[in-house]
């Protein structure tokens, strides 16, 4: 695919240029923004087409709403229109366009992706001038990607540009089949800087010492990354709710932990891969208990031979927190992808925030370290960390992705 960069800016002027950004952004219950990360990624590219005098469009999905509209725009679910959901999303909308007046950056929103109001405001879209239209994932045809939905998309733009890497791993409409009606495609500036630094990883011919922090609460949704990682790192540190699995998988009393009963013989699987991989996967050797899932709840620190009882695992313990650093010391290249522990109640984030800080501080004495994933990014920014790292990825799941070879660009 062409980089943004490789365009000419004469071919920019007074063109339509249909922009996939990634606006899915964190809100609460009130459509306040809680998280700006992704947002302010969109920044480079956007200035640079207002700069050219490039007609700018932006297209963004925001959460998972239920559908309203066929692929011809008309009303499929007229109770869900109005509804709390939606309503919530379209102040969301708002706040993202305020945020950007902010960077005055001075956006229209509409509410449409396709059809009649959609061309009549592209024709009246004048250079350095940006258009928003309206979640596209309220249309059926998005997440099915229905070639007839992605004709209409594409229906009077002049060049696309891919700059969403948070949903690239998605193959629908607006992040994929478009590709195949417009007739210049593009790669934004956020797409460029996700994969010059993951192809770091993909791409050293050099025999560079690389970790993998793997967080999160389940390993089912991570079990292919941890098998590529087998094929690409030295070491391999398991945290938060998923490693419960692998700690009852070595016989280890997990009492009433979160865990993935029917992965335990794929995991003893995995294990054994890493070992003849001469891989070295380090877990847990004390963790922090809780007698509820409650941030007032009783806890202690256990060591992984001492029985948890009826308790859960929410956080790693200091030995684990101490033997994480020491392994992080010998790594050229640290991916970080999920929490060590449950870090949104403070008697859990203990873990999180000594490794979130160690990485800072490893990547200030010019080491490797990249983070993705909407967790992690929560973690970092909460500890305002969030310019010590050689880079954060915009996309957890496309990250690991990509990483797996799975998306090629």
């Amino acid at each position: 695919m062409l980089r943004l960069s490789e365009l000419k800016k004469q071919d920019i002027i007074n063109k339509v240029i249909l922009v996939r950004v990634d606006l899915n952004i964190p809100i609460d219950d009130k459509g306040n923004i809680t998280d700006t990360t992704r947002l302010v990624e969109t920044l480079p590219t956007i200035n640079y087409l207002i700069e050219n005098k490039g007609r700018v469009v932006l297209i963004t999905h925001f959460g998972r709403p239920t559908c309203l509209y066929d692929n011809e725009g008309n009303v499929i679910n007229s109770k869900s229109h109005r509804n709390l959901g939606s309503f919530i999303y379209n102040l969301g909308f708002e706040n993202i366009i305020n945020e950007y007046k902010k960077y005055k950056i001075n956006i229209k929103k509409i509410n449409s992706c396709i059809g009649d109001d959609v061309k009549e405001n592209i024709d009246n879209l004048s250079e350095g001038n940006v258009l928003l239209l309206d979640n596209v994932r309220y249309y059926i045809g998005e997440t099915k990607n229905d070639q007839e939905f992605c004709k209409k998309l594409a229906n009077g733009i002049d060049i696309f540009i891919m700059d969403a890497f948070g949903t690239s791993h998605r193959k629908h409409a607006s992040t994929y089949g478009i590709k195949e009606y417009v007739p210049i495609n593009v790669m934004g500036f956020l797409m460029e800087k996700e994969i010059k630094y993951l192809n770091l990883i993909m791409n050293s011919e050099e025999t560079l010492t690389m970790t993998a922090i793997i967080g999160g609460s389940k390993v089912s949704s991570k079990f292919k990354v941890l098998s590529s990682m087998i094929k690409k790192c030295n070491k391999i540190i398991i945290g938060g709710g998923m490693a419960n699995t692998f700690l009852k998988a070595t016989g280890v009393d997990v009492g009433k932990s979160l865990i993935e009963n029917e992965l335990i013989e794929d995991v003893k699987l995995l294990m054994k891969e890493a070992q003849d991989n001469n891989v070295e996967i380090i877990l847990p050797t004390d963790m922090v208990i809780a007698e509820t899932f409650s941030n007032d709840s009783q806890y202690k620190i256990i060591n992984d031979n001492e029985k948890c009882d009826e308790w859960m695992i929410l956080d790693i313990g200091p030995k684990t927190i101490d033997n994480i650093k020491s392994k992080l010391l010998e790594s050229e290249i640290v991916i970080w992808n999920g929490p060590l522990g449950v870090f949104e109640m403070e008697a859990f984030s203990n873990g999180t925030r000594e490794i979130a800080l160690f990485l800072s501080e490893l990547a200030e004495k010019n080491k490797t370290i990249i983070a993705g994933g909407g967790d992690s990014i929560a973690a970092i920014n909460k500890y305002e960390l969030a310019d010590k790292y050689t880079h954060i990825s915009t996309g957890g799941g496309a990250m690991l992705e990509y990483l797996e070879g799975n998306i090629k660009f």
